[in-house]
């Protein structure tokens, strides 16, 4: 199953990905699995995140350079997907060594970006309504779970779809700053102290909770986690998702490999 449909994608969806693990990667299949489809789609940042190394296949536009809705236009024209930040950073990847020994099936550079405002992401979404925007609105500095900070996630007005995003690899290992963002955050949702073991229902009940995975959730917004795989193997994976169903406003749970040959499945809550 490709990502769009494991999501649920619809033409004209805005899907705003939270969280850790991976939202970088996944923003840029997605963009790519609905350009190969021959739908209007760009891939945008409301944070500061990673700048993909070239690629034909992709256009950087930054928002104080260029008129975002012709670039926008020109790209997906040429064939090639939009990928829209706020504009460069002088910043680097303070933690590259965090991805040593990961295979990612789509290459990044060193270099940030600053994210755009999320009302700019919202002119444009009105200016190309036809276009499925798909939003980094967090960052996680390469941890794989993370709770949002007061300001986070930066959301845009018309997202239809909040993904939170955790990986699996932190399933056992202590809550402290090695594995997760903003562990003190993390700690307080759960009412356990730092280091306390991350079990695969605590994982759940951060990724379910207001002031985590959930947060910025609002009536009519499909809201539907994805969990990242540390291997291919999806076995821990199931009984994560299986907490998740039990929260009423999640709309199903997506699972996911982002490495060499990726793929995704859906888990949903009703057959």
């Amino acid at each position: 199953m490709i990502f769009a449909d494991a999501i649920g994608l619809r033409q004209g969806d805005v899907l705003a990905l939270v969280g850790a693990g991976g939202k970088t990667t996944l923003s840029l299949l997605l963009g790519l699995e609905l350009l190969a489809r021959g739908e209007p789609v760009a891939c945008c940042a409301t944070a500061m995140t990673l700048l993909p190394a070239p690629d034909p296949r992709i256009r950087v536009i930054y928002l104080n350079q260029e008129d975002a809705v012709q670039a926008t236009l020109d790209a997906l024209n040429d064939g090639q997907l939009p990928w829209i930040a706020g504009e460069p950073s002088v910043e680097r990847d303070p933690a590259p060594d965090a991805r040593a020994g990961v295979v990612h099936p789509i290459a990044l550079t060193e270099a940030k970006v600053n994210g755009a405002a999320p009302p700019e992401i919202d002119r444009l979404h009105e200016a190309l309504p036809d276009a499925t925007f798909i939003v980094e609105a967090d960052g996680a500095r390469h941890r794989w779970l993370k709770a949002p900070a007061g300001r986070e996630p930066q959301l845009p007005a018309t997202v239809t779809i909040l993904s939170p995003v955790a990986h699996l690899g932190v399933i056992g290992k202590p809550l402290t700053e090695e594995f997760v963002h903003r562990p003190e955050q993390v700690a307080r949702i759960l009412g356990v102290p730092i280091g306390a073991t991350l079990t695969q229902d605590r994982i759940a009940a951060v990724l379910a909770h207001p002031e985590g995975g959930l947060k910025g959730w609002r009536e009519g917004i499909r809201a539907v986690p994805v969990l990242t795989l540390r291997d291919s193997r999806a076995a821990s994976a199931d009984s994560v998702a299986e907490v998740l169903l039990q929260e009423p406003r999640i709309s199903h749970v997506v699972v996911a490999w982002l490495g060499e040959n990726p793929w995704a499945k859906a888990i949903h809550r009703r057959a």
